[in-house]
């Protein structure tokens, strides 16, 4: 029983702490490309040619890339296969959602 509970409260507590992670880089990133930001999404001289990747995916994408980063972290020191594959998923999910997110609270000119 103590064995069941403890790694319940490991899981539990690494779920909490990659979601704080996935908060704190979501605020980053939207609180860096608000309107008084260090970056902008958008260049400020037209370009020749388009960018290969637009400026919104990698602002966006850069907080949840290390959500599932540090997800992945912990996910893979579980013991069991099992827990290993749930953390692995729900990882990827919340780097989704953090992905979601992000692009939602993105100002109106950085959205295509």
């Amino acid at each position: 029983m103590r064995d069941r509970l403890r790694r319940l409260l490991g899981f539990v507590g690494a779920a909490a702490f990659t979601g704080a992670v996935a908060a704190a880089a979501a605020v980053a990133a939207i609180y860096l490309t608000g309107s008084s930001g260090a970056f902008s999404c958008f260049p400020s001289l037209p370009p020749a040619a388009p960018d290969p990747i637009p400026r919104w995916i990698i602002v966006a994408g850069l907080p949840a890339a290390g959500t599932v980063l540090v997800g992945a972290f912990f996910a893979l020191g579980a013991q069991r296969v099992l827990s290993r594959l749930i953390g692995l998923a729900l990882a990827v999910a919340l780097g989704a959602l953090t992905f979601y997110e992000v692009y939602l609270w993105l100002p109106v000119v950085c959205k295509p």
